[in-house]
């Protein structure tokens, strides 16, 4: 049961650090924003927009999953 509850604990300190990732995106540097607008857009940016959704709507199914976490194998202990 300890495991378990270390586990569950690791499972929200990743995801307090994936929520607090993407609020830094709202508090960026000069440097970046310059970087940004001298950017040139290409191809990739719809390939970057595509899997920004799916990392958005992937991302909180596994720590659903992660943190409810039942074990399907044979329990030898």
């Amino acid at each position: 049961m300890k495991i378990k509850n270390i586990f569950r604990k690791l499972v929200l300190i990743e995801l307090a650090l994936a929520i607090s990732i993407f609020i830094s995106i709202f508090f960026q540097s000069q440097e970046v924003i310059n970087f940004n607008e001298n950017y040139q857009k290409s191809i990739s940016e719809t390939f970057d927009i595509i899997a920004f959704f799916v990392v958005l709507v992937g991302y909180p199914v596994v720590f659903y999953l992660l943190y409810n976490f039942k074990s399907f194998g044979n329990n030898y202990i």
